[in-house]
């Protein structure tokens, strides 16, 4: 069977979990015939408990039926008694977004305002890339817009490679309010003019 890595806990603020990897990540297992076809997958639970760097466990492998209950493993065997559990732990910051608009609406429109979701997204990397990064600009095109201009921008297009966004703010939701220029009619008599 392929041992499944589950977590149980919380990193440090600002932290993420990245890579697992276990060795080995594969285990026998044998015993009576009724409770190894019993077995649908073979589990193992890591403790995070505020860490905030790369870190190894040894961890006992658990058993478990279709329905996610534990099986007993009395009498069962298995060929590797612990696996041993590397966990990467990346450190994420909370970055802003800033949309840029280019362009401009048609003839007789004017843009009125600019709203969008998320103002801000946790991005992860190396210590020293996330310094560097201060903000995320998205440039929004409104060349010649008649109405209200909406788009669902890929996040991850405007960021370098040597990072990585958390998977909720992949993208960001973006609305530009386009008016038309408005005309008002006054009416006047000549009592109301006056000349000084």
């Amino acid at each position: 069977f392929r041992v499944q890595i589950t977590t149980e806990g919380e990193l440090a603020d600002s932290y993420v979990q990245g890579e697992i990897t276990t060795q080995p990540n594969i285990i026998e297992v044998s015993g009576g015939k009724s409770k190894i076809k019993r077995i649908a997958t073979i589990s193992a639970m890591v403790e995070l408990d505020g860490q905030s760097s790369d870190f190894e466990t040894d961890v006992t492998p658990i058993l478990y039926d279709i329905d996610g209950d534990v099986i007993d493993s009395t009498n069962v065997t298995f060929s590797k008694d612990t696996v041993h559990v590397k966990v990467r732990v990346v450190p994420t910051k909370s970055v802003p977004v800033y949309v840029e608009v280019k362009g401009k609406p048609a003839e007789g429109y004017r843009h009125i305002q600019t709203d969008y979701k998320p103002e801000t997204v946790m991005v992860s990397g190396a210590k020293a890339d996330l310094e560097k990064l201060k903000s995320i600009t998205i440039p929004l095109d409104i060349q010649g817009a008649k109405k209200d201009v909406e788009e669902e921008i890929d996040l991850t297009k405007y960021i370098d490679s040597s990072y990585k966004l958390l998977e909720e703010y992949s993208t960001i939701s973006i609305r530009c309010v386009i008016e038309k220029n408005g005309k008002r009619t006054f009416s006047f008599v000549n009592s109301d003019l006056y000349l000084s």
